[in-house]
């Protein structure tokens, strides 16, 4: 329940600040929100499974012995400058998010042992040339700062796995991005960047990439070869269809792809015989493919703010659904054969603002 609420607050932190872009108001925010909370899945991330064991430290203070600390918590102190950290022989997570830091002290670079840095919500607009030198880092997190470009050093980290620089102000993706390859999580959401480069699949480990909130309208001819994704994230990009691309991505376990002007899900959805968590909201569907059904995996599905006005029955046949979201559509009634017996799983329903008069007793058990 925790993991919800954190991740609910997460969610509601990047929706509000979207808002205005996004021109959505608050009670849908809100119901994108709960779907969110549905949809996550307890995916734990580089970030806060690698050090869940060791002691974290939240002040300086409580410091006895530095070369023991191993997690350091600094965020949220209003700190403008980062403190001289070099006793600090040992340390592998550094926790900086939401203060008001430009740049770190050339001492921070010679904690050679440091691994992972998460600065989110500070005033980065480059990185420090000096990160070169901590060559075992293996995830950067610098999310919501003012970057306008990825910044050279960061193709200079051997072992980089994770890297995320959602909310940034990055325009473009460099050719030197296909150094990267190690990369398995990489996280660019919510920048202005309006082409995908053929060079950028050329990261062939990405197990997950979270790019919506950008400007493309396509993806390269080879993004296919990105073939270990499990997880794909491309909402509010204006691709417009669901083609091959994405669906020879058959490692696939989550798929997103609210707001993408897609008209309808082709009949080759049912290669992606691993997915459990598809999100179509807000796209311009009229019917779901009777393929769907080959997707005996999935466990949510979301179409949310779309033309449908007949739900498909051959969602019945997807008995580890936990979660559907058929909200806001043009949905009339829900076909017999879609019932607890078929979906003897299914926790939630979402079927507000959708003109059907009567409901199924069980649906209201789960109706949202």
């Amino acid at each position: 329940m925790l993991k919800k609420i954190i991740i609910g607050v997460f969610f509601v932190t990047i929706l509000e600040r979207k808002l205005k872009v996004m021109k959505i108001n608050k009670f849908i925010c809100l119901l994108i929100v709960l779907t969110i909370c549905r949809f996550a899945e307890a995916q734990t991330t580089f970030a806060f499974s690698a050090y869940s064991k060791e002691r974290v430290y939240t002040s300086l203070e409580e410091v006895d012995n530095p070369e023991l600390v191993k997690v350091l918590d600094l965020s949220l102190k209003g700190l403008s400058s980062l403190p001289d950290l070099s006793s600090f022989k040992n340390l592998k997570a550094l926790y900086i998010g939401g203060n008001s830091l430009t740049t770190f002290p050339e001492s921070l670079f010679d904690i050679v042992s440091l691994e992972f840095i998460m600065a989110d919500q500070n005033n980065f607009s480059t990185l420090p040339s000096g990160l070169k030198k901590l060559v075992n880092i293996k995830g950067l997190s610098f999310a919501n700062n003012l970057l306008t470009s990825i910044p050279d050093v960061v193709f200079s980290l051997p072992k980089l796995e994770m890297l995320n620089l959602a909310d940034n102000k990055i325009t473009a993706l460099p050719t030197n991005i296909k150094k990267l390859i190690k990369l398995k999580e990489l996280d660019l959401s919510g920048n202005s960047i309006s082409v995908m480069p053929a060079e950028f699949c050329s990261l062939v480990n990405l197990e997950v990439l979270m790019f919506g909130n950008n400007n493309i309208n396509s993806l390269p001819a080879n993004f296919r070869q990105l073939i270990n994704l499990q997880v794909l994230y491309l909402d509010n990009c204006k691709i417009g269809l669901i083609d091959s691309k994405i669906t020879s991505l058959t490692k696939l376990k989550t798929l997103s792809l609210s707001d993408c002007g897609i008209n309808q899900v082709p009949a080759s959805i049912n290669k992606l015989i691993n997915l459990e968590a598809l999100v179509l909201n807000s796209n311009n569907l009229t019917s779901l493919p009777n393929d769907i059904a080959a997707l005996r995996k999935l466990k949510r599905l979301s179409c949310a703010y779309n033309k449908l006005s007949v739900l498909t029955a051959s969602v019945a046949q997807l008995r580890n659904l936990i979660d559907i979201n058929m909200s806001f559509n043009s949905l009339k009634s829900i076909p017999e054969v879609v019932n607890k017996s078929t979906l003897p799983n299914l926790k939630g329903f979402g079927l507000s603002g959708n003109p059907v008069k009567t409901y199924p007793t069980w649906v209201h058990e789960c109706m949202y």
